[in-house]
This record gives structure tokens, C-alpha cells and sequence, in this order.
């Protein structure tokens, strides 16, 4: 073992020092680390203690880390300990102490004996006897050249007995990248490589070597050296200082992946049987539980409470505010280019800024945009202020005892020399002296510069300036429909492209349906919206468009302001982008539905029948043998009612299933559903009811004695426990629509939750234009029968 001391250094040099210690190495090596730190006392700033650096008190890691490549010195040490809080490393004798400063830290290094050449190790049988792994025997300490020489091997039948000129091959080439003389002696008498050499060996051959441990006993395989480079890979199994060639590293491990779902199996047998009777999943949906594209910054005010032990407050911001600008679109026909033409201006002439903390909801109008903004921003300053008033009152306790802490490092205050240690003993003398009228005066005349303190930091967050507050929430609505059908109500009309002057908004006749079409987007108002739209008309003289657009900014702004106490700000944007989501929001239901699609018989299957033999139906004799295809039942079904419209759920109530037959109600009902004992004799050459479980073959109740004795028959090739599509006469808790069960005569025993839609058929236009195609063809054989010749002459 050697070690490195470092005492009395800085927290930047650390990193450096430690890198440089251990790149030196030249072989395989375990490592860990000691700190030493300076305590000062909680309440006596003269009170402090000093530890040495010591591996049994306070060492960075539980266990010392195996180094194999020079990769792994950045991978699991550097980055480790960058991504740890050190201060939790240390022992305190007392709560009374914090940490004042790490200052020195020791280096242990432990030597391991890992070099790859020993070509007199015992292999294994279980080694030996894998047909994924490959001894060369006889390699005289060059069995990693012999794994190289190989795996570089060109051709499709590689034979491993006959590569020692390939290795002889190998070994110049790593002579000549190393600059060292080749010879016979050299090459006869080469000594072991060892692993942390491999990075040589990488940039020689261009390749990556990931070499792996195996423990015998249990057959568990364990890489201990992972490349990620950018070359072509090489698997390695390292035993008793022997190299071995791995052929295949995923069937070395156990791992048999099913390329359909994925899921990995230990033997091939079990990734059959699983192929074979139990695959069914095509695609994997998923719902991420956490954001993907967006990660929200961490919360440090949660941090700060935690770490200054506050009780009385919450790490929530409790408000904010929203706000929504309305524009005209003036002409302008500007060319832009040889193919874009700006054809409108966008030029602002109100808005409507709404907060939480006051409720109120204030419309600003202009016919300058300059004027409209500064209007804006001054209201959204005074409220602003308040906001951080308020937000100061709430962390008081946790700015007045950061500052008792650590006084008010890297703070600036006009007037004062900070070139000492201020604690709040210090502020209230301030402030009963008069220098500033109250706390929130003092906190808000503090400034930080680039490298800021606890206090910065948590002052930036409660604090925000406005132009910054607005534009972390600045974004576009995307739906209307969207936002109709979550919050019950839709964005106001409002005929933008008709206002194309400040003089229009004065007019107080009603603008026809045409003055709501866009030429920009292609689009027209509905008959349904222009309908609504009188309930908003000037219903006096006086009023006029310019009034209705100050109804239409509240009605925009007050519908969609929805403040939520446990939301933080930074989080705020994306958690309502989410909210909003058809997907996250409708996961639930997207997934009840997924689960209950059970599928149709593609294939039905009857017993054998020969005409004036069989008997069927009682003992009547079989007549005949008929069967209909009926090619336009897909066509019928599309042209019914389907459910439409945004699904919601709701809970199943006493009479549902009567609303559902008199269609005062559509949608899929989960319930339990069964046949009637007098109408099984009717559905009983096919049952009514059709869903997906688990089938055990092997129980004769189950399947019945002429199917088990058939499957006992096919004995290593017999089924064994899978799901399977069946025709059954009764379902628990199953989704469905429900119309057709009901009128053929089904029980409901129980009902537990509804998921409503809108009745509308969708695709009746398309069945009336694919039947009256086919109709037309019925009539015009003689025609179609023409053009089948004239194509089959060319």
C-alpha cells in the first residue's frame, strides 16, 4: 500500500492532485480516501477542532474502488465524489459543530495483482465445457494476443488452433506502437500484461476490450472493465490470471431477450415456451412517471429549509402572475425574399394581468403598443413587489438565521463596509437606528454578486424582477377545443383580421359572420360559435367592440386561472403543460381500454359433420353444410353509432344500465355480466361473450376430458398454462358496450364505473360511398367484365 497526504490546500486543487496521483499508476489498483476538515462551533466562532485526515473515520468511499482502466479513475472516483455532499462524510463529536473548511485529504492506494498471461492456470470444467468461451492453449503468458490475434481474424470458419502467425502478427504491431525492437527473445519470453495496460493495447488495435469475471460455483457473470470507446468491442473472461475469448457475451450471461416484448429469460427453453404460448405484446406503452423532455431545476429552498432545520414554512411559492394579450392584424403585403410575403403586422392593443395574491384581474387598452407595455409592467412591478413582500414574510426565519450563520458573505449594501462578519444583532441595530425602515427594506436593498451565498440564492428565488418573473412563463396557447373541454369554457370570439384600425373598435355595429374568417390561417368560425357570439354583442349604444374585447381579455384570463398552493414556480409552466396533455390525462382510461380489447374469432372451429350421418341439434340429422362469408360486416359496423368526443370517466350509479338502453347515455360500462340458464342452449355454438385469461391445460375441468386426453397425448410438445382468447358466457369486471348484450337477453350482476363519449357516426359517410361503389359495380357487370378482358390482352 502507498498513500498521499495533502494538507492545507485549496477546494480547487483537490480534483487536480487526485487525478495526477492516480494516472500515474502503472498497474491494476484499488483506491480510497481520506478528509481532513476544520469544525467551528454553532454558537463560539473562536471554538474550533481539527481532524486528520483518517481512512477508519472518515473515508469518501465504504469500501475501496478497483481501478482497471484509466477511464474508471474520471468514472468512479473523480465524478463519484463530485455528485457527493462531503460534509455528510464527516463525524461531528457534537451538533453543536459545522464545517468550517475541508483542507487536506489522503490518498490510499492499494496494489492488485491482475496481469492476463498465465498460461498455466487450471480452467474449470464449467469454463472449460462453454461452448460461448474459447481457451488457446499453449499461449506462453500471450493469451490476450491470442483472444486479439483471433477476434481480428478475417473469415467465417475461424479455427483457433491456427493462429500463431496472427499472433506473431499482433505482437510486432503492439512492438511497434509501444517503439520498442522486436525479437524472437522478446516475444518468447513476454511477461503477463496487466489490465490497467489495456488502454495501450485500445489505441494499438483499434479496439474495445470489456473484460469479465465469472464466479464457478454460481455461473454469474460480472464485467469488471467496461470500454467506451468508439471501436469495434472484444470480450474478454478473466480467470486465475488467464485470458479467455468470449464469442458470445449474452448467452455467457443467461440472457435470452424475446424480440417481440423484450423481457430477458435464463435459458432458452424458457424464452420457447414463453414465444411460443405467452407472447402476445406487440407494443409497450408506457407512461413516464416522472418529465423526460423537461427536468425541472431542483428546489433549493426545500434544500435550504432542510439544511438550516427551518419547521415553520413550506418550500412552495405561493403565487404568481398571469397574463394575455389580444392584437389586431394590420395589412402590410411586405416581401420578404423571392417566397415569403408577411402579410400581416401583429400589433397589441390590450392585455389582461391577473395574479393570485390579490385576485384581481386588471385590462389595459391602448392604441399605442408603447404606452399598452408600459402600462403593463408598471401594474406588474407594484404587484410584483407585494408578491415578494409577502414571500419574504413567509422565510424570514430562514433569511435571519443564514445571515446569524454566515453573515452577509459576498452581500452589497450601499453604505456599508462589509469587510467584516454582520450578524442580525448587527441588522436590527439598523433598523431601530433607522438606516432602514423594516427587514423587507433592508433584504430588498441587498445585491450579490456572480459567486452568491445561501442567501443570494434563495433571495433569487422569492424574489424574481418581473421582465424575468414574465418571460420564465412565456408561451402559447394551443387548443381552444382543448381548453373548452377541460375548463368548461372556451376562448372568446373576436374578430381580429376584421379590425385592421383603431377606428374599427369604436363601432358599435355587430361584425357579420365573415368578419371572423382568417385569410392568415385558412380558417372560418362555425354557425354554433357564431351563435354564441350575440350573448357578448354591445346590448347598449354606448357599448362597442372595444368594450366587448376588455369582456373578452377577463373572460380569457379569469376562465383559465387556476392557482395551486403545492406548485412550485419553476415547475409551474411544464406542470400545467401536462395537466393539459390528452395523453397524461387520459392514461387511465387509454389503459382500461388497451386491456380490454379481447379480439374476435378470425377462425371458428366445429366438430366434423358429414351430411346424412352427423347429428346435430337434438339428433336431427345434418342435411347440409353452408357457410357464409359475410364480407360487408366490417363495413356495416363502421357506419353505427361510435363513441366520440373527449372520454371521462364517471362512477356507475342505480339505473345506468336502463339510461344506456333508452341512449340517454352512451360509452363503455365496466361491469359483471353473465348468460341466462334458459339462453345458453341458444348462444351454445357460440358464446356471446369474448375475452382473454388464463387457460390451464393441464386441468381436465378446464379444458375438458377430450382436449386433455389430446394434449396428454402430445406429451414434451403438450400446451402448457397460457393466456388464450375464448368464447365464454360470462365476463367480470369487464369493459363493454353494452346495447347489444342487453337486448339479446344478458344479466348484469354488478356495475363499477362508466366511461361516457359522445354518440355520432363517425364513418357512415364512408360506408354509403364504399356501398354504393359496390352497388354501382352490381349494375354495370357487363362493363367491369369488359375492361378485366382489355387489361388481361396488355
Amino acid at each position: 500500500m502507498e498513500s498521499h497526504l495533502y494538507e492545507g490546500i485549496q477546494p480547487a486543487d483537490f480534483y487536480d492532485k487526485l487525478e495526477n496521483v492516480l494516472a500515474t499508476q502503472k498497474s491494476a489498483f484499488k483506491v480510497n480516501i481520506a478528509l481532513g476538515y476544520k469544525l467551528v462551533s454553532r454558537t463560539d466562532d473562536s471554538e474550533t477542532r481539527y481532524f486528520h485526515p483518517n481512512i477508519s473515520n472518515t473515508s469518501v468511499f465504504s469500501t475501496p474502488v478497483a481501478i482497471n482502466s484509466k477511464a474508471d479513475i474520471r468514472k468512479k472516483v473523480i465524478s463519484e465524489i463530485r455528485s457527493m455532499e462531503l460534509a455528510d462524510k464527516l463525524n461531528y463529536p457534537s451538533s453543536g459543530y459545522m464545517v468550517k473548511g475541508i483542507t487536506g485529504f489522503k490518498i490510499y492506494i492499494y496494489q492488485r495483482d491482475h496481469a492476463l498471461g498465465d498460461s498455466e492456470a487450471v480452467i474449470p470444467k464449467a469454463i472449460r465445457n462453454n461452448k460461448h468461451v474459447i481457451n488457446f492453449p499453449k499461449t506462453n503468458n500471450k493469451c490476450v494476443f491470442h483472444c486479439i490475434a483471433y477476434h481480428k481474424q478475417e473469415g467465417a470458419k475461424k479455427d483457433p488452433r491456427r493462429i500463431q502467425a496472427l499472433v506473431k502478427q499482433a505482437f510486432k504491431q503492439h512492438c511497434s506502437y509501444k517503439e520498442i525492437t522486436y525479437t524472437l527473445g522478446l516475444f518468447r519470453n513476454f511477461k503477463p500484461i496487466d489490465i490497467l495496460q489495456f488502454d495501450e493495447l485500445e489505441e494499438c488495435f483499434k479496439l474495445n476490450i470489456n473484460v469479465f469475471n465469472m464466479d464457478v460455483e454460481t455461473g454469474k457473470v460480472e464485467c469488471i472493465r467496461c470500454s467506451d470507446k468508439d471501436y469495434d468491442s472484444i470480450n474478454i473472461l478473466s480467470h486465475e490470471n488467464h485470458a479467455l475469448y468470449i464469442t458470445n457475451v449474452d448467452m455467457l450471461q443467461q440472457k435470452y431477450q424475446c424480440s417481440t416484448c423484450e423481457m430477458v429469460f435464463v435459458s432458452s427453453d424458457k424464452l420457447r415456451n414463453h414465444s411460443k404460448n405467452q407472447c402476445e405484446l406487440v407494443n409497450i406503452e408506457s407512461f413516464p412517471a416522472q418529465p423526460t423532455i423537461y427536468q425541472p431545476a431542483p428546489n433549493s429552498i426545500r434544500y435550504m429549509l432542510t439544511k438550516y432545520s427551518i419547521k415553520d414554512a413550506d418550500h412552495y411559492i405561493d403565487h404568481f402572475i398571469v397574463y394575455d394579450f389580444e392584437a389586431i392584424l394590420k395589412p402590410t403585403g411586405v416581401k420578404n425574399g423571392e417566397d415569403t410575403i408577411f402579410t400581416n403586422e401583429h400589433i397589441p392593443v390590450s392585455v389582461t394581468v391577473a395574479d393570485s395574491l390579490t385576485e384581481e384581474v386588471r385590462c389595459f387598452v391602448s392604441d399605442d403598443p408603447k404606452e399598452l407595455l408600459k402600462d403593463m409592467f408598471q401594474y406588474i412591478k407594484e404587484v410584483a413587489a407585494k408578491i415578494q413582500q409577502y414571500n419574504v414574510s413567509k422565510y424570514e426565519s430562514l433569511l435571519r438565521k443564514i445571515i446569524n450563520v454566515h453573515g452577509l458573505t459576498d452581500a452589497e449594501v450601499p453604505g456599508l463596509d462589509l469587510g467584516k462578519t454582520y450578524k442580525m444583532d448587527d441588522v436590527n441595530a439598523w433598523i431601530q437606528n433607522g438606516e432602514f425602515a423594516c427587514f423587507f427594506d433592508f433584504h430588498s436593498k441587498l445585491a450579490f454578486g456572480k459567486k452568491r451565498s445561501d442567501y443570494g440564492k434563495l433571495k433569487q428565488c422569492i424574489g424574481t424582477n418581473y421582465a424575468n418573473y414574465l418571460s420564465t412563463y412565456l408561451g402559447e396557447g394551443k387548443c381552444d377545443d382543448k381548453i373548452r373541454c377541460v375548463c368548461g369554457l372556451g376562448k372568446g370570439i373576436f374578430p381580429y383580421e376584421y379590425i385592421t384600425s383603431f377606428d374599427v373598435l369604436s363601432q358599435p355595429e355587430v361584425p357579420p359572420k365573415s368578419a371572423f374568417d382568417s385569410a392568415l390561417r385558412s380558417t372560418s368560425i362555425s354557425d354554433e360559435d357564431y351563435v354564441r357570439y350575440p350573448s357578448s354583442r354591445p346590448s347598449k349604444p354606448s357599448e362597442n367592440l372595444e368594450h366587448l374585447n376588455d369582456l373578452l381579455e377577463r373572460q380569457n384570463c379569469v376562465g383559465g386561472n387556476v392557482a395551486r398552493k403545492n406548485m412550485s414556480l419553476k415547475g409551474f409552466r411544464h406542470k400545467k403543460l401536462l395537466e393539459f396533455n390528452s395523453d397524461r390525462e387520459e392514461k387511465d382510461i387509454y389503459t382500461k381500454m388497451k386491456a380490454n380489447i379481447a379480439g374476435g374469432p378470425s377462425i371458428i372451429f366445429n366438430r366434423y359433420a358429414k351430411r346424412n350421418e352427423t347429428k346435430i341439434r337434438g339428433g336431427r340429422i345434418c342435411k347440409k353444410i353452408i357457410g357464409y362469408d359475410a364480407n360487408a360486416l366490417y363495413l356495416w359496423a363502421l357506419g353505427n353509432e361510435m363513441p366520440c368526443g373527449r372520454l371521462t370517466t364517471i362512477e356507475a350509479y342505480t339505473g345506468i344500465v336502463d339510461d344506456i338502453v333508452y341512449d340517454k347515455i352512451f360509452g363503455f360500462l365496466e361491469c359483471d355480466i353473465r348468460t341466462p340458464e334458459h339462453l345458453k342452449p341458444y348462444f351454445s355454438e357460440m358464446t356471446p361473450i369474448f375475452k382473454n385469461t388464463l387457460i390451464d391445460c393441464s386441468d381436465r375441468s378446464v379444458i375438458g376430458q377430450h382436449m386433455f386426453e389430446y394434449n396428454e397425448e402430445r406429451k414434451q410438445s403438450r400446451a402448457k398454462p397460457a393466456r388464450k382468447l375464448i368464447g365464454s358466457y360470462f365476463g367480470e369486471k369487464i369493459l363493454m358496450l353494452l346495447k347489444w348484450y342487453i337486448s339479446h337477453g344478458m344479466e348484469i350482476t354488478k356495475t363499477y364505473s362508466f366511461i361516457k363519449a359522445s354518440s355520432h357516426k363517425a364513418f357512415a359517410p364512408f360506408m354509403e360511398a364504399v356501398s354504393s361503389a359496390r352497388r354501382e359495380g352490381d349494375e354495370n357487370v357487363k362493363s367491369i367484365c369488359k375492361i378485366i378482358i382489355e387489361k388481361s390482352k396488355s
